[in-house]
């Protein structure tokens, strides 16, 4: 709300981003206070919480209070304007994460120059994934660089010649 120009990105995310996509979905809850058919969920969140239980009634009324009160619309809504979040190649990663983000705000890393790396072979298994989740090529191109090129400022007509010679191309 105070900053809505701010931007926040998620990068090399060692554990994988699994655990902030349960973090997102339950911030929404606490908005739409919507706990119908989501208590695994719940209960998976609280496991990682040593200070609070978000099932119980005064707790959980408190932060549904603090939340409406300091945000105009669902936090979901402030992760797809001002967040990115970078996915590497596991590919329950990449559906959760467009379904609950959306591509507008993924991007792929290969986590090079370390050990667990997809370098060399980054181009294959990336192709291999998004055939395999039928990622249309729209969402592709904005994951593969158009989503990294927005928001650090970069021109994309300048880095084109670069792309086409060194980063991940999909025809």
């Amino acid at each position: 709300e105070r900053h809505p120009k701010l931007k926040v990105a998620f990068i090399e995310t060692c554990s994988g981003i699994d655990r902030m996509l349960d973090d997102i979905e339950v911030m929404d809850l606490l908005y739409d206070d919507d706990w119908r058919g989501k208590e695994a969920l719940v209960d998976k969140v609280t496991r990682f919480s040593s200070t609070l239980d978000w099932r119980a009634g005064p707790q959980r009324a408190k932060l549904i209070k603090n939340t409406r009160e300091t945000l105009s619309k669902p936090p979901r809504e402030y992760i797809k304007s001002n967040v990115w979040i970078s996915v590497e190649d596991n590919e329950p990663e990449w559906a959760r994460a467009r379904q609950v983000v959306g591509a507008d705000r993924l991007m792929w890393g290969s986590d090079y120059p370390h050990n667990e790396s997809t370098w060399p072979q980054s181009m294959e298994k990336i192709r291999a994934l998004v055939t395999r989740l039928r990622v249309p090529d729209d969402e592709v191109r904005k994951m593969m660089g158009l989503n990294a090129a927005a928001l650090w400022g970069f021109d994309v007509n300048k880095l084109r010649p670069s792309a086409m010679q060194y980063g991940p191309v999909f025809n």
